[in-house]
C-alpha cells in the first residue's frame, strides 16, 4: 500500500482500528490512540512487527524505551515485548506492518484469557485457535482456548 492511500485513509476514516490489509504475507492496520491512551504490553511469538508513527510522537516500551517521532520507524523482532502510549493532548497515528500476517484478524480477538483455578493472565497470540490445549504459568492447570461472548476464554482440558 503505497503512502499516498495511507495518507487517504488517515484523512478519510476516523475508526481507531483500520485494517489496511490482512493475508498471508502481511497485516498492515492503522491505529488511532487518543490522548493519554495506551496500548498494554503485547509479544507476537509468530510475527515481527514494524511501527511507523504516522502522526505526532509516542512512547514506546520493552526491549527498548524510547520516543518515536513521526515518520520514524521501530523493528520489533518476534517475540519481543512492548507497549506504545500517547503521552500527548493530541491523538496520534501508528501504522503496523506484522509480517507473517493473520488472515482473519477481523474476527480475531488477541488479548488474554483468565486461567477459572487462580486468575492469572494468559497471552492469547495470533495464530491461537479454539481447541488449543495449554498450561497455565502460575498454577499449573491444564485448559483449552473456548469462544465466549467477547473473544476467547479458558475452559477445560477435556
Amino acid at each position: 500500500m503505497c503512502a499516498h492511500s495511507i495518507q487517504t485513509v488517515v484523512e478519510s476514516s476516523r475508526e481507531p482500528l483500520t485494517v489496511l490489509q490482512s493475508d498471508p504475507q502481511a497485516t498492515m492496520l492503522l491505529l488511532r490512540l487518543p490522548p493519554t491512551a495506551s496500548l498494554p504490553e503485547r509479544r507476537h511469538l509468530r510475527s515481527d512487527v514494524v511501527l511507523q508513527l504516522v502522526a505526532g510522537a509516542v512512547e514506546i516500551d520493552g526491549f527498548v524505551a524510547r520516543s518515536l517521532q513521526a515518520p520514524e520507524v521501530l523493528f520489533i523482532p518476534r517475540g519481543r515485548p512492548y507497549s506504545l502510549g500517547n503521552v500527548s493532548t493530541e491523538e496520534r497515528v501508528v501504522l503496523f506492518v506484522i509480517t507473517p500476517g493473520v488472515t482473519t484478524l477481523e474476527s480475531r480477538p488477541f488479548g488474554s484469557v483468565r486461567c477459572p483455578l487462580c486468575s492469572a493472565e494468559i497471552a492469547v497470540e495470533e495464530g491461537d485457535q479454539p481447541g488449543d490445549r495449554f498450561i497455565c504459568p502460575d498454577c499449573t492447570a491444564k485448559m483449552r482456548l473456548v469462544e465466549a461472548d467477547r473473544g476467547y476464554a479458558a475452559g477445560p482440558a477435556e
